[in-house]
């Protein structure tokens, strides 16, 4: 069984990451284009416009993913059709339910989000659009997810950066206005979510939706609804802070060091992290708990093995980062993306103990854990923003975060059915502080001598060297044996 587990999480790992590499390569491409193109004013107005559609997002989901995931996981593929079909339709009455407040208010909204810059506020009605849309795409993945299709979300995921990618790439060519590219935007995601629930409706049929289950599944969920309110005040609550004290430009800036960071996260946490809670979940019903360890040292350990190198690295090569994916105007933001990345980072991996939460039927801790995070932050985010700006919010970032973990950890503590090895934690940040240690070397020994001048050069050095000297330490100290190092190497490349 427990190499079954390993197989099972190599595959799922080899496809996510391909499907993970392929759309940061995008996004690492389509940024650059989009902030010169637009600059900090019209970026920050673009990136503001997904805050719009958020605000309204708990309406909908109701927290309900989560409950898919505990009610699904382990059924046999017609139950699971059955659920997700009662939610689709629930998933269109909600978004039909909540189109009404945003186009009766959308020039209040307007001026709430995008300080005023929108004129009449007209950009905002395409926040119903961006509604079913995510929506729609969130409860597809989802049942990807309950159902263990890693391939078919892998493929998913591919398939919806290309059609953001073919709608940028129209904006650029026409070089239209704002309100082209939402448009474009909003119209390649509404397409390709109906296509596949085309297919989905073409290779399984429909189903007869069970609405009782979905009950079932909503009153589990319906107490974690408050979480995306909390989420949405972590994520968003900065930038109404920052709105008082600066500008839309600032904002700019702020979105894309923040859009950085997530891709960062996401490229690193997506393919060790997605089918976790459906796997470990039906592991945890079974009573497999040797298993369910087994399977938490594979995700939640290779996950601290990338975020350590990762954090310490990018207070390094930030500088040059940004530069290369923006014009000078975006350079402040530098400063930000080590921290932001390092506050989701520490997010990301509180979402392991917290699952113990939703196991043991205790959600309301996650709320109540979410909103004392928005709490701290929002505060930090008053009171270091007016003295020390964008660099004052990503600080508040980080230290939120944290004590949301440590509360977290307080919680679930003693009745966790994984274990934690402080010696393997030990290991991984003794090799992440020698990594540090020479990426210090490089910096202040060999790029005073000049020999490197390109931004992109400097970034290829810092990392090269980095990860040489990382793997390096890894290997020496145990944290990655070399005989499973191998191992994972094989069964990677087999098809």
């Amino acid at each position: 069984m427990s190499s079954l587990i390993t197989s099972t999480f190599v595959r799922d790992v080899k496809w996510l990451t391909l499907a993970q590499l392929f759309m940061r390569a995008k996004g690492l491409i389509i940024i650059p284009l989009m902030t010169h193109a637009l600059g900090s004013v019209d970026y920050g107005v673009w990136t503001q416009l997904s805050a719009v559609a958020a605000l309204f997002m708990p309406f909908v989901i109701w927290g309900m993913n989560r409950g898919f995931i505990r009610y699904a996981s382990g059924r046999d593929t017609s139950e699971q059709l059955s659920l997700y079909h009662a939610w689709l339709i629930f998933i269109i009455a909600a978004v039909s339910f909540i189109a009404l407040p945003i186009a009766v208010f959308r020039q209040e909204i307007s001026d709430f989000v995008l300080n005023g810059a929108d004129g009449d506020g007209n950009l905002v009605l395409f926040a119903i659009l961006f509604c079913l849309a995510n929506a729609l795409f969130q409860t597809y993945t989802v049942w990807l997810q309950a159902s263990g299709q890693s391939g078919l979300f892998s493929i998913v995921l591919v398939v919806q950066s290309i059609f953001s990618l073919f709608a940028i790439i129209g904006y650029l060519i026409v070089q239209g206005s704002l309100f082209l590219l939402v448009s474009l935007t909003v119209g390649a995601e509404i397409f390709l979510v109906f296509s596949l629930l085309s297919y989905q409706l073409y290779r399984h049929g429909w189903h007869r939706p069970d609405f009782s289950q979905l009950k079932l599944i909503f009153l589990f969920s319906y107490p974690l609804m408050p979480i995306t309110f909390a989420n949405l005040g972590i994520n968003w609550g900065d930038r109404v802070v920052l709105l008082q004290y600066m500008t839309i430009s600032d904002i700019g800036v702020y979105n894309l060091s923040h859009a950085l960071g997530m891709m960062l996260v996401q490229t690193v946490t997506q393919p060790f992290r997605s089918y976790y809670p459906a796997r470990a979940t039906k592991l945890y019903k079974d009573g497999a708990m040797e298993e369910l360890q087994k399977l938490y040292n594979l995700s939640a350990g290779s996950l601290m093995i990338f975020y350590v190198p990762a954090v310490i690295g990018l207070f390094f090569v930030a500088s040059d980062f940004i530069a290369i994916m923006a014009p000078e105007e975006f350079s402040q933001g530098s400063v930000l993306l080590p921290l932001l990345f390092a506050g989701y980072a520490i997010d990301r991996m509180c979402s392991y103990n917290q699952q113990q939460l939703e196991w043991s039927y205790r959600p309301v801790w996650i709320t109540v854990s979410l909103f004392g995070c928005f709490g701290v932050n929002f505060t930090l985010n008053t009171l270091l923003v007016p003295h020390y700006g964008l660099l004052g919010a990503g600080v508040s970032s980080v230290l939120a975060f944290a004590l949301r973990y440590l509360f977290i950890w307080a919680l679930v503590r003693r009745k966790m059915p994984v274990r934690n090895s402080l010696g393997f934690i030990l290991r991984i940040l003794f090799c992440g502080f020698g990594m540090g240690l020479s990426l210090f070397l490089v910096e202040h020994f060999f790029v005073p001598m000049g020999i490197v001048q390109s931004n992109l050069l400097m970034l290829i050095l810092y990392v090269s060297c980095g990860a040489s000297i990382y793997l390096l330490t890894l290997l020496l100290f145990g944290v990655i044996p070399r005989q499973n190092l191998g191992l994972c190497l094989q069964k990677a490349l087999r098809k």
